[in-house]
């Protein structure tokens, strides 16, 4: 799979296109903070405490349900 590169609090994670936020910034040591997320269950993000702001969004996003981009 290609590999794409994510922001987190300025550092840069590296990680699988497909993948979401969270699992991206946990494989780089990042932790976010979550109750939902379960990597065996369907992401549905109903607990809304992994919410992050992204760049050009004028949303926040629940990380554990947003596939990360570039």
């Amino acid at each position: 799979m290609a590999q794409i590169k994510i922001i987190v609090n300025g550092k840069e994670c590296f990680g699988e296109a497909g993948k979401t936020i969270l699992a991206i910034a946990a494989e780089n040591g990042i932790e976010i903070p979550n109750l939902c997320y379960n990597g065996k269950l369907k992401l549905y993000g109903a607990c809304g405490l992994c919410l992050v702001e992204a760049e050009n969004s004028p949303k926040l996003m629940r990380a554990c349900a947003t596939v990360a981009q570039d």
